[in-house]
């Protein structure tokens, strides 16, 4: 291809966000919750920048998540719940091979640095710990730098590491884009305002071992051999359109004065026929919500 036709790499993704020169801190911290997807993208239309085929929706952990801190070193080193990761191990050749994509896409020096992590969840054990780790290193990483970067471009950058990892630099509901770009600077994942204050999510730790197959390679592996697969990633955007919706303020319903019957399809005080039946008097249910009446039992 001709050079203006080459895909985007990630490096060249990061020379593009970075200055030339990376000038470090004495230190840089950050914490990032895990999250959970209540509408999954599943499926990369280009896995070397992570871009998703569909939009997806998440709901942050709280205080479940990753603390990172990084320091200059005299060789690249990681600690991981007080342990210290070997040279060839996953964990440290992964990490390092995000960090590498700062450094060398910003041309500067190696810095050796030692990245001190602790998590508040499992590990690798299906909860999403690689989204709140790359998030949390990410933002490490800006701040040890010194980088005022805008909350999109920390996204995106975050994305590199790990997909879901978009998604973890904010608590609460979390949107992320699908994007149109080739380059990726449209895809990245902004919080979501709503008013969910009661709101619990309840983990029971079942096995907290490392799961046999990485998320990526299942995601992998079901988009290059399911049957069903086309049909999953045919209309981009509906699935975390809609549960974006569902997130949106709730609206509450008073009962009619006298109270309108269960069975009554008309309400009892205004006599008017709502469909569906009425909440208050004068003020009728919007057609989107549903209900379920006692008459007709299945019936919504």
């Amino acid at each position: 291809l001709p050079d203006h036709e080459m895909p985007m790499t990630p490096t060249d993704f990061l020379a593009a966000l970075l200055p030339a020169r990376l000038i470090p801190s004495e230190s840089g911290a950050a914490y990032a919750p895990a999250n959970i997807a209540l509408a999954k993208y599943w499926g990369k239309r280009d896995r070397a920048l992570n871009l998703p085929v569909n939009g997806s929706l998440s709901i942050s952990l709280s205080t479940l998540g990753t603390h990172t801190t990084i320091r200059a070193a005299a060789n690249d080193r990681i600690t991981l719940n007080g342990t210290d990761a070997a040279a060839d191990s996953i964990l440290h050749r992964r990490t390092f091979a995000y960090i590498d994509l700062w450094r060398r896409g910003a041309r500067g020096d190696p810095q050796p640095l030692h990245v001190e992590t602790t998590n508040t969840i499992p590990t690798a054990a299906g909860l999403a710990s690689s989204a709140s780790g790359f998030a949390a290193l990410a933002r490490a990483l800006a701040r040890y730098w010194q980088l005022d970067l805008p909350e999109g471009d920390l996204s995106a950058l975050a994305r590199l590491g790990s997909g879901s990892a978009a998604r973890s630099l904010w608590h609460g509901f979390v949107k992320w884009e699908r994007g149109t770009r080739d380059d990726g600077r449209d895809s990245i994942a902004a919080p979501i305002a709503s008013d969910w204050q009661e709101l619990r999510i309840a983990l029971v730790e079942i096995d907290s071992g490392a799961k046999k197959t990485a998320s990526g390679d299942g995601m992998n592996h079901t988009t290059a051999t399911s049957p069903l697969y086309a049909a999953w990633s045919k209309p981009p955007f509906t699935r975390a359109t809609s549960a974006r919706s569902a997130t949106s303020p709730r609206r509450t319903r008073s009962p009619c004065t006298p109270p309108c019957s269960p069975r009554a399809r008309r309400c009892v005080t205004c006599k008017r026929k709502p469909s569906p039946p009425c909440t208050a008097c004068g003020r009728h249910a919007p057609k989107d919500w549903k209900f379920t009446l006692p008459s007709t039992p299945g019936r919504t």
